[in-house]
Order: structure tokens, then sequence, then C-alpha cells
């Protein structure tokens, strides 16, 4: 047996050296580009984080909104809901498209077949005094509408009663 010696080739040991060089300069490309698509990634996460609060607070804003619309059911089923008057003694409604004020009730037909109600506060006003005048209106001096009491009731131009609901809105503002 021959003892041979490795021979090293110069130019084999230039191209392993040129093949790293290439290896290191593309190992560097790619950590650039990890570095990049790391930005990009952490930049959408940030967006899509910054989406999902927004939409997040968007849902909780319409989310109040239903409850204020359930809230407003609740109290206009509560509101129609006929009941007893022990002051007038007859059964009366607070109805919705006459500002809550109390009108008389027949059950002889349903709520929805009704396209007018007498109110309760013009009726005994009636009873008392007869029809208000033309362009005037009955008005509850203490602002509260379910006091039909007479001594409560005033008769007075439309346009001054306008004024003391709006006063009267601005003082408890």
């Amino acid at each position: 047996m021959v003892n041979q010696t490795p021979q090293y080739s110069w130019p084999r040991i230039k191209e392993q050296k040129i093949l790293d060089k290439k290896k290191s300069i593309a190992l560097k490309e790619l950590n650039k580009q990890k570095e990049i698509l790391s930005e990009q990634i952490e930049e959408q996460n940030e967006f899509f984080i910054k989406t999902k609060n927004e939409q997040q607070k968007e849902l909780e804003q319409l989310d109040e909104e239903i409850n204020k619309m359930k809230d407003k059911i609740e109290k206009s089923k509560k509101d129609l809901n006929p009941f007893y008057d022990y002051q007038v003694k007859n059964t009366v409604i607070r109805v919705p498209k006459w500002n809550y004020h109390l009108c008389y009730y027949k059950k002889d037909k349903p709520l929805d077949k009704y396209t007018y109600f007498d109110q309760v506060h013009i009726q005994i006003w009636k009873n008392h005094n007869n029809y208000p005048r033309q362009g005037r209106v009955i008005h509850h001096i203490d602002f509260n509408k379910e006091n039909n009491d007479i001594s409560n009731l005033k008769e007075v131009m439309k346009e001054e009663h306008e004024k003391l609901h709006k006063t009267r809105q601005y003082k408890s503002h």
C-alpha cells in the first residue's frame, strides 16, 4: 500500500471561498427580506388590531342603540296598556301620538283601528267650560299630563302654550 497524501488543488479552495461568499451574500439578502416581511406582518397586525378595536366600538354603539330602541318599545307597550283611571272613572290609555296624554279608550275596537282618541283633559275642560275657543289649547298648569283635575287645567293661546313648554324644557336641562 502506498501512502497517498491528499492533494489540495488551489482552484477548489478558491471556488469554495467564492461559494461561501455567495452563500454569505444570499444569507444577508434573506435576512433583509425576513426583516422586511416581519415589519410588514407587524404593520398588518397593528392594522387588524386597530380595525378590530374600531369594529368593537361600533358594535358597542349599535348594541347601545338597540337597547335604547328596546327600552322605547317596552315603554310604548306599557303606555299602550289601557288602564282604569279612578280620577276620571273611565278606562284610559297614554297615546304617544298625542304626546302621551291620557285619552279615553273603549274596548269596542282594537288599538290599531283607532284613528282618534278623546283626550281626557280636553273632555274634562268641555264638561266644565265648553269647547276651547279657536286657536286655543288646554294646558296642564303643573305640566303633569296625568293630573286632569279642572283646577289644573287652563285655556291658553297655542303660541303661549308652546312658549310655556319650551321654557319648561330649557329649565329642566
